[in-house]
């Protein structure tokens, strides 16, 4: 992951990690996105995310889980 710049606003971070599920096993996958600093991922966070079975390397975060009623 990229350290945490001494700015505001939104930057660039890499993110890589690993995806299990039903089709892959600890299958490597990594990504670049703008970031709010204020908001900077830590190492070692889960995240849940959502794969195309055919292609792992499609990947995204799964969106929130609704809260219960």
């Amino acid at each position: 992951m990229s350290p945490r710049p001494d700015v505001t606003g939104q930057q660039y971070v890499t993110i890589t990690g690993v995806i299990n599920g039903p089709t892959v096993n600890e299958y490597p996958v990594y990504c670049r996105m703008a970031v709010d600093v204020d908001q900077w991922p830590s190492m070692g966070e889960l995240h849940q995310v959502v794969y195309s079975s055919k292609n792992p390397d499609n990947w995204k975060f799964a969106p929130p889980e609704a809260p219960a009623l």
